[in-house]
């Protein structure tokens, strides 16, 4: 009998200790826990003004730099977000729009010298 309680008790150890260790594990091991898609360095192709150049664009919690090195071009500000889709604020001014699609960037400029410019970049 003290044999039979033991094992029991041995059991229930290991099964103790082994739900503490897998409950410690995340439930997907390449989730990062961020849910803001946006963050992160996207490189990709800009056409602006008909021409098309690499670019590439850098965005934080709540800032974004877009620099395209062919057109001499570097702009940054802030922006504002709603799932999957964002408003990019260079000062005061509405700059474009970016929207997050599968594992792309899109980034549509609406004011400024670049209007009409564009890009689809990936990280």
């Amino acid at each position: 009998m003290k044999k039979k309680t033991f094992f029991v008790m041995g059991m229930l150890v290991v099964l103790l200790v082994s739900g503490l260790v897998l409950g410690g594990c995340p439930s997907d091991a390449d989730d990062d826990g961020d849910d803001n898609p946006f963050r992160g360095n996207w490189s990709g192709t800009a056409s602006i003004g008909g021409d098309s150049a690499s670019a590439t664009i850098s965005v934080t919690d709540s800032a974004w730099t877009f620099t395209c090195p062919d057109a001499d071009m570097s702009e940054s500000g802030t922006y504002t977000r709603s799932g999957n889709t964002a408003t990019l604020t260079k000062g005061s001014v509405a700059f474009g729009t970016a929207a997050v699609s599968g594992k792309s960037l899109i980034v549509t400029i609406t004011s400024g010298d670049y209007t009409g410019g564009s890009g689809t970049f990936s990280k």
